[in-house]
């Protein structure tokens, strides 16, 4: 995993002790900086985008909402102050629909990531054990670095929660932009590692590729039964792993997925 940064701030405006004031532009504002970190990438402008604010504990959550709906990623994540013992740091992620992400994914990869780079973990040296607070949980991380290669963060998941079944298959078929023959006869079950995921399996991996959702019909299926996103994916192995799609593979499936978090966290 490679990461970029960018580094952006919002325009300084002047402040006092009882709040912010008008800036030049006549605009009630504050200082808010905030870097852009591809994570799952090999070169900038690639991979997985993750809007990131560190030291955020001046913001309240309804400012970290707005923040996250402002910048319109996926997710937004907010390095915070631990509230719980033996926690190295405690990250906050919101999409933006506001609904707040309790799993370890990308969001907390990227920060991860970032606190590396930047020089905010104590060592250099590989192997190094920490943990991140997350959704009330405290969950281990580890982030090896060696010379001359970009860091490498390994983290636990909270363990898997099986939720509701979507039962009607020829709906969720349409949904997809597929045929009922496109899926396979088991269930699509909501599974959740700290953010709920509908997990569809398909025939084979070209109805994986072949799928177009509907944000329209999908949204309103993914809240029936309580997820957050969709990920269609087919046991058909290829070269050692299974293929899937997921919410980031494509605006339509982020679309949906960004709909569906109005709902609220789910599992991930």
């Amino acid at each position: 995993m490679v990461l970029s940064l960018e580094d952006k701030p919002l325009p300084e405006v002047v402040t006092s002790k009882a709040g912010p004031v008008l800036g030049d532009d006549g605009l009630m504002a504050s200082r808010v900086p905030f870097y852009f970190v591809d994570v799952f990438a090999t070169a900038p402008l690639t991979g997985n985008p993750l809007s990131l604010v560190p030291d955020a504990d001046g913001l309240d959550e309804a400012q970290m909402r707005a923040i996250a709906r402002e910048f319109n990623q996926s997710e937004t994540t907010f390095v915070l102050r631990t509230s719980l013992p033996n926690a190295t740091v405690r990250l906050r992620s919101f999409t933006p629909a506001g609904a707040e992400v309790g799993g370890a994914g990308h969001n907390a990869l990227g920060a991860w990531l970032w606190m590396e780079a930047a020089g905010r973990l104590a060592s250099p040296a590989a192997g190094r054990s920490l943990r991140q607070e997350i959704a009330g949980q405290v969950l281990p991380v580890e982030v090896v670095r060696k010379a001359g290669q970009p860091a490498v963060v390994w983290m636990d998941q909270s363990p898997p929660v099986f939720g509701d079944v979507a039962g009607d298959r020829a709906r969720l078929a349409v949904c997809l932009g597929l045929g009922e023959q496109d899926l396979l006869a088991e269930d699509a079950q909501v599974v959740s590692t700290g953010a709920g995921h509908l997990l569809v399996p398909a025939r084979d991996r070209e109805a994986v590729d072949r799928a177009m959702p509907d944000p329209a019909r999908l949204v309103p299926a993914l809240q029936q039964v309580g997820a957050e996103g969709c990920y269609l994916y087919s046991p058909d192995l290829q070269s050692g792993s299974r293929h899937r799609r997921g919410p980031r593979d494509g605006n339509r499936c982020r679309a949906a997925r960004r709909q569906a978090g109005r709902r609220g966290q789910g599992p991930r």
